[in-house]
């Protein structure tokens, strides 16, 4: 009985350890599921994180407005440049016989064949350096210095004093009553020039 008894004894120590085992087996495994389970879980989180990541590449959308806006701008920006770029041509001042405040001058008819011109007072910083007259059937024109040199030998044409006090014209009388413009201009020494003429009908 006493063996019988260890027997049965060490059989049912035997049986409870298997079970033991078995049991800690399966505690064992539950772990492993759940992680299947947490990885699994993690797998759909990748397709959100791609979404977000698509969110960025529609935002780029903006980004074409904003180059538009740019090239809007620049656009403005020729406009004002071409407006700071564009030069409008100074007219040149003239001077009419409205202006009497900035020219005095006395012409005398002197006969037929001539007229002179007497400057009593002419613009400031300014000497006169030409001399015309245009006509429908007779035209002249002189520099100062050709004026003065005609003077000084008694050639026809305008003559000048060097002084560019008086001035004069002779002509050939078969243009007398002929109507034209005479004209003179004057030059600073910057080079600026300013133009005097008046109406006249030759005797």
């Amino acid at each position: 009985m006493n063996r019988l008894s260890k027997s049965l004894l060490g059989g049912a120590l035997v049986l409870l350890l298997m079970i033991i085992s078995a049991c800690s087996g399966n505690s064992t495994q539950q772990p492993s599921s759940m992680d299947n389970g947490t990885t699994e879980q993690s797998t759909p989180a990748t397709p959100s994180t791609e979404g977000s990541t698509d969110q960025p590449a529609t935002g780029t959308e903006p980004a074409t407005n904003t180059d538009g806006t740019s090239s809007s701008t620049e656009g403005s920006t020729e406009t004002a440049d071409n407006g700071g770029k564009e030069t409008v041509p100074a007219a040149k001042p003239e001077l009419t016989p409205a202006n009497e405040g900035q020219v005095d001058i006395t012409i005398v008819q002197q006969g037929p064949g001539q007229f002179f011109v007497r400057l009593n007072e002419f613009p400031e910083g300014y000497l006169v350096s030409n001399l015309d007259w245009t006509g429908p059937g007779y035209s002249e024109a002189a520099t100062f210095d050709e004026a003065v040199k005609n003077g000084q030998e008694g050639n026809n044409g305008f003559y000048a004093s060097s002084d560019h006090r008086n001035f004069g014209f002779i002509y050939d009388g078969h243009i007398a009553g002929e109507e034209g413009k005479f004209t003179l201009t004057f030059r600073n020494q910057a080079g600026d020039e300013l133009t005097w003429y008046k109406d006249l009908t030759l005797q």
